[in-house]
């Protein structure tokens, strides 16, 4: 099986100085990588770096071509907030059908609904609990089939029966070729390789 995502030798970095030891390793389709490292490490930071948010070291490819020149084919769901507080879930859902060019499908309203948000659809999204907040930011990778996703910190504010239920859609999207680079400070299924990020003193 050939290699989707090669990260070689990559470091970020903090006022010039690298956060964490030369990074490298390769990702095959239906593949996922935990990467594991303490607070302050880097590991955000490394994150918005596959995105091009960051500077750093070494590269990053995808497919033999720099990953930076080929977003169309990632979506990064950062450990920060990505919804608009002033809209209902319901505009919420619309504004990501439209970004996204896709329909709210059935596969998206399953999971709100097995997350228990069918019947917030007409709430402000301000007046979400933080776990409700993070469900519904999660529903937005279901809009669009991107081959890479890059997780900060996924399992944030969701309960135990929502993190199985997330997991569960994690299983589906890797089952179907999809490839992910995530990192978290949460225990993450064994079908994830841990990767750590070794901090520089």
């Amino acid at each position: 099986m050939s290699i989707m995502l090669s990260v070689k030798n990559v470091q970020v970095f903090r006022q010039e100085h690298a956060l964490f030891e030369p990074l490298s390793f390769d990702l095959k389709l239906g593949e996922a990588i935990h990467l594991v490292a303490s607070n302050g490490v880097g590991k955000s930071t490394l994150m918005k770096a596959f995105m091009g948010h960051a500077s750093f070291s070494g590269q990053i490819t995808w497919q033999g071509a720099l990953l930076g020149e080929q977003l169309h084919d990632v979506f990064m769901l950062p450990h920060g907030d990505i919804l608009l507080p002033y809209l209902t879930v319901s505009q919420q859902l619309e504004y990501w059908s439209v970004f996204f060019k896709e329909s709210v499908s059935e596969e998206i309203l399953g999971f709100l609904g097995e997350c228990g948000l069918m019947t917030y659809f007409g709430t402000p999204i301000q007046h979400l609990s933080e776990g409700q907040a993070r469900k519904l930011a999660l529903s937005s990778l279901m809009f669009s089939f991107r081959p890479l996703w890059i997780l900060d910190e996924p399992l944030t504010a969701l309960d135990k029966e929502a993190q199985q239920i997330f997991l569960e859609r994690v299983k589906e999207y890797l089952g179907e070729g999809g490839c992910i680079v995530a990192a978290s400070h949460q225990t993450l299924p064994s079908f994830f390789t841990e990767i750590p990020l070794v901090a520089l003193c």
